[in-house]
């Protein structure tokens, strides 16, 4: 998989094909659009869903295509953003 450096602290984060922008800081988690890099059209965001309890992947344009580099980017993120809340409780 896919090593992805997070620096949550930053309000950006970008990979080969897509960026990760911080749009929401909420108490306890954070929101994320994902923006196709070179058209800046958000294909997703990331954020909190309370039913899993976990950051979750929700597509925002149905016409995004993803091909296994962007998901392993996308799963990479999550896991940080996991890895960072578990490490702040």
């Amino acid at each position: 998989m896919a090593q992805v450096a997070v620096n949550l602290r930053r309000i950006e984060h970008e990979t080969k094909w897509m960026t990760f922008r911080l749009i929401e800081e909420k108490p306890k988690t954070t929101v994320w659009s994902i923006l196709n890099k070179s058209s800046e059209i958000e294909i997703g965001r990331i954020a909190w869903y309370a039913p899993f309890r976990q950051y979750c992947f929700f597509t925002t344009n149905a016409d995004a295509v993803f091909n296994i580099g962007c998901i392993a980017d996308i799963t990479a993120f999550i896991e940080k953003l996991m890895q960072d809340r578990r490490a702040e409780r």
